[in-house]
């Protein structure tokens, strides 16, 4: 048996929400035992509260950082991160949802439904909890690629409560100040259709 593999148990006696806690914090270990020099911030970290800056230039710097964003989105089967989460303050987001991967720089909302949906969401930068949260049921979306060209993207549903998570992390709007908290232990697996429930 492979010894790097590990088999987690959960029994009545152990608390989901502290296990799940453990394994981000193992992860985000891993993370920096790789030299990546970035690791997954969760709070307290005030940095994950601030605003992050506009990109003044598409250089290299940014192509890098947009890749290992996906990388982090490939390894981790989330559908999408922002650069803050890294503790880069700079608006750049990525998302992946169901096979469609996008890097956007500064991106901005160009329309949000009036019609909305009350869905439970989960964050990696806040372990262990779900919150109920209000969204947009159809956004849209435009921000400059890595090509320097401006792109839009229209999301409805999972797609457009993806987008407006990561936008919010670029304002340093976290779940625990957006609606009500509910204690329920999170699920392996990217989501849980029925339930609309959803880790990003």
């Amino acid at each position: 048996m492979d010894e790097k593999k590990k088999i987690v148990v959960v029994g009545s006696g152990q608390d989901p929400g502290k296990l799940v806690e453990q394994l981000a914090r193992e992860e985000a270990a891993k993370l920096e035992e790789l030299g990546t020099g970035r690791k997954l911030l969760v709070v307290p970290d005030e940095r994950l509260r601030q605003k992050s800056k506009p990109v003044e230039k598409i250089d290299d710097y940014v192509k890098e950082l947009a890749q290992f964003l996906l990388d982090q989105l490939a390894q981790t089967k989330s559908w999408g991160m922002a650069a803050c989460q890294y503790g880069e303050m700079v608006r750049l987001i990525v998302v992946s949802v169901r096979g469609l991967d996008r890097v956007f720089v500064n991106p901005e909302f160009v329309s949000k439904s009036a019609q909305t949906r009350i869905v439970s969401e989960a964050c990696r930068s806040i372990p262990g909890k779900n919150f109920m949260v209000r969204r947009p049921k159809i956004v849209k979306i435009r921000g400059l690629g890595l090509d320097g060209k401006t792109h839009s993207l229209r999301g409805r549903d999972v797609l457009a409560q993806v987008l407006c998570h990561e936008m919010d992390h670029l304002d340093g709007v976290l779940l625990d100040e957006t609606e009500k908290y509910t204690r329920a232990p999170l699920v392996s697996g990217r989501m849980h259709e029925g339930r609309h429930r959803i880790e990003i």
